[in-house]
């Protein structure tokens, strides 16, 4: 075994010579031009040398070049593998290559976007929390008390996420609508 370290230069091939090589030919046409400005036209061309394979193989490797594009470029977008492979492919539109793509991408997708989004999108997930058990509460203290006048549950429903999980877990030690007033007179109070 020879464990040199070997560095080939893949500018220095035509894309004609990398495409002889078969199935590596997908991979090594990626790598070459995975950073080109030209990347979202060249795709069509890279995806049609999966036909040379069992369809099954295909599709394997087609994940592996999605993953690869996903992670290491963001010159093409799910858009542009879905417009690719409808170029390419001869089994256009399938809605499994479609929900594989956005698969594949949504993680880069996540990781980049600007952090004033992800910063809304975790807001959003907390205040999705927070409606949530809010919502919970009020049905459960609905089911212990009976119908819950409209104010209490609008206390209820303002109270902050900490809040509300801990009459969550207080709820069944409360007596009377009035008991629940009073909690929620205390939690006001601190918050």
């Amino acid at each position: 075994m020879d464990f040199t370290y070997r560095l080939i230069d893949l500018s220095t091939y035509s894309d004609a010579e990398l495409k002889a090589v078969g199935m590596a030919g997908i991979g090594l046409l990626l790598m070459k031009h995975i950073q080109s400005d030209d990347l979202r036209e060249r795709l069509p061309d890279i995806f049609k040398l999966l036909l040379l394979m069992p369809e099954q193989t295909a599709l394997e490797f087609l994940e592996s070049v999605l993953r690869y594009l996903g992670a290491a470029t963001e010159r093409a977008t799910p858009g542009d593998c879905r417009e690719a492979l409808r170029s390419a492919l001869t089994h256009t539109g399938d809605p499994r290559m479609d929900r594989l793509i956005d698969e594949l991408f949504a993680e880069r997708l996540a990781e980049h976007q600007p952090k004033w989004v992800q910063e809304g999108m975790k807001e959003g997930m907390k205040e999705g929390m927070k409606e949530g058990t809010a919502s919970l509460t009020i049905r459960l203290l609905s089911r212990k008390f009976g119908c819950l006048d409209h104010a209490l549950q609008d206390r209820v429903r303002k109270l902050p996420l900490e809040a509300l999980e801990r009459l969550g877990e207080e709820l069944l030690d409360l007596p009377s609508e009035s008991a629940l007033a009073a909690w929620l007179d205390t939690a006001e109070a601190t918050h």
